[in-house]
């Protein structure tokens, strides 16, 4: 059976500072590939958008929206398709949102302001759908994993920018919830294009609009992606945002899913993972004892008390944890989650 490859996540440099490519170059080192089509995804207002946020919200638009139409224009000339979505972010973490249009962006100046919920409930009145992009990748610019299992509609489980330990983790997460997962280059560059560095979808029919692609996420229709070979992976930091009155939780189940990688991160010595996962409890030690404080502190403070418990409580820190994931059927940072309002698995 044919089977049709479309890219669900690049960007071009009109509307990303971060990209070096035009729209229209893009074309044709994806379809030299086998490519079927391509979805842009430019990063949004709160993201590294390229256009200045000092702009009147019209010609913003029209300038964010300028790497799309170029690809489109170009599209349009080879008989490739050329989808609209964009890519919004909040603290760090990243949203994939199909299913809109720039009429939508120009009817809604106000969503530059809008969080995570608001976004999902307006994105879905419009009918489309919201996928998290690289939930658990960890750079610079994000100080925690930011989790909205409530709030999603589908996750990217690969993602050709990440390190394997984390698509591993984004894919064990995606199953957990029962969720559609997808794969994504977040392409940057149009020059030396491979085909072994690309990712992407397979569907069993071509896409004649993006909401062909919204309805393949919200049905849960059955969807190949595109992957490198894989690294089992060690569990990162994770914070699960609270949303209106309810804090969100993971059942047992999913947490009970990291039990075998939290016990190799602490067994085996000198593995990265442990890093991550024992900065996580050191954490989580500060949230608990600081916590009438602790949230409304400088980031650049609570980074230093994190250092401070991190030196302070490394071995009792580590023995502790050995002992009660243990006993324990549910590790031992959920419970103080309800305190703190983060988690870290």
């Amino acid at each position: 059976m044919q089977k049709y490859l479309y890219e669900t996540h690049m960007h071009t440099s009109q509307g990303s500072a971060c990209a070096r490519s035009k729209g229209a170059e893009y074309i044709k080192p994806y379809m030299d590939l086998g490519y079927t089509g391509i979805i842009i995804t430019d990063h949004f207002y709160k993201g590294n958008t390229r256009p200045e946020r000092s702009l009147p919200w019209t010609e913003w638009v029209n300038q964010f929206c300028s790497g799309y139409e170029d690809a489109k224009n170009e599209g349009d000339k080879r008989n490739f398709p050329v989808f609209f979505g964009i890519e919004e972010n909040f603290e760090g973490d990243e949203y994939l949102i199909y299913g809109i249009d720039k009429a939508f962006l120009l009817a809604h100046p106000d969503m530059k302001e809008w969080d995570r919920v608001r976004m999902y409930k307006e994105i879905h009145a419009a009918g489309g759908c919201m996928v998290q992009a690289h939930p658990f990748r960890s750079r610079f610019y994000n100080t925690a994993i930011h989790l909205m299992p409530d709030f999603v509609d589908g996750i990217e489980a690969v993602n050709y920018g990440n390190a394997p330990v984390w698509n591993t983790l984004a894919l064990q997460y995606a199953k957990q919830l029962q969720l559609p997962y997808s794969s994504g280059s977040d392409n940057h560059d149009a020059s030396n294009m491979c085909f072994e560095k690309l990712g992407g979808i397979l569907l069993d029919r071509p896409l004649t609009s993006i909401q062909d692609y919204v309805s393949v996420v919200l049905e849960k229709r059955p969807m190949e992606i595109k992957s490198p070979p894989g690294k089992r992976g060690c569990p990162l930091i994770c914070r699960c945002k609270s949303t209106a009155k309810t804090v969100l939780c993971f059942p047992a189940m999913y947490a009970s899913c990291w039990r075998k990688e939290v016990s190799d991160s602490i067994h085996l010595q000198n593995n990265p993972g442990e890093n991550y996962f024992l900065r996580g409890l050191h954490y989580s030690f500060c949230c608990h004892f600081f916590r009438l404080v602790y949230t409304k502190m400088p980031v650049a403070i609570r980074m230093m008390i994190h250092r401070i418990m991190a030196n302070a409580f490394g071995t009792l820190a580590s023995k502790a944890l050995v002992m009660l994931t243990a006993k324990e059927d549910r590790l031992i940072t959920i419970r103080l989650m309800l305190q703190s309002r983060s988690i870290f698995l």
